[in-house]
């Protein structure tokens, strides 16, 4: 049986490793969906953005609306 074209290359997993890493993420785990090619990264902490003061009028208020 023949291989089927790799929809993911192993040099795009080690740059997303190495940009998540120097982003100053502990990355866990890499988890490749052969078929589709989505890659993601599990790390072991959650990255909280800071937010914006209209986010945060949003988020309080948009339950009221």
């Amino acid at each position: 049986m023949a291989r089927s074209r790799l929809t993911f290359k192993e040099r795009d997993v080690a740059r997303l490793v190495k940009a998540a890493a120097g982003a100053g993420l502990q990355v866990r785990a890499v988890r490749v969906d052969p078929h589709t090619g989505v890659i993601e990264v599990v790390t072991s902490e959650e990255v909280r953005q800071g937010s914006a003061p209209l986010d945060e009028w949003i988020a309080r208020h948009a339950r009221s609306a």
